[in-house]
């Protein structure tokens, strides 16, 4: 039987949202946690459970809310196969709002975009560098003041709204 005071535990550190994801999410942290992830994320340092209070929290919801609330993220494996969507989709609630960069380039193949998307301007200019053999036109080392290039646009999107699952 599982204890009423670990079912609230787990409500209070937990969020889980139906459908159409089925994910829980840590209140605290505001990541989406696999069942597997839920111990080591919980007895870490931001949150200080032990591992056996966590497997406990765990077996108790499960046993009394798991068939009224399904579970499609078990491992984290399940969550990095977790289909993308295409278009723009509404944010998943509560989940935090950044921006980002999304590259430009498209496939010249099928002619469709590249999905990549990156927070940080070092990642996306490595993503263009090794993936597409972009090259950037801004000259090595310190700028001089007659030699000064203007660079081109960069092959990337600037301020792309995005959000993190992990």
């Amino acid at each position: 039987m599982a204890s009423q005071n670990d079912i609230r535990l787990f409500k209070s550190l937990t969020l889980y949202i139906p459908d159409p994801y089925y994910w829980l999410i840590c209140r605290t942290c505001r990541v989406v946690l696999s069942l597997n992830r839920f111990p080591t994320h919980f007895s870490n340092n931001t949150h200080l459970y032990s591992r056996t209070d966590c497997s406990r929290l765990i077996k108790a919801w499960i046993l009394s809310e798991g068939p009224a609330y399904p579970f499609k993220i078990e491992t984290e494996t399940d969550l990095t196969r977790w289909p993308l969507p295409t278009d723009s989709l509404a944010p998943i609630p509560f989940l935090p709002i950044y921006t980002a960069f999304h590259c430009r380039f498209t496939n010249p193949a099928t002619g469709l975009r590249c999905t990549r998307i990156i927070m940080d301007v070092t990642g996306m200019e490595k993503h263009c560098r090794e993936t597409h053999g972009w090259r950037s036109s801004r000259p090595v080392g310190r700028p001089s003041g007659r030699n000064m290039i203007r660079p081109k646009k960069p092959p990337w999107e600037l301020n792309v709204p995005c959000q993190r699952l992990t």
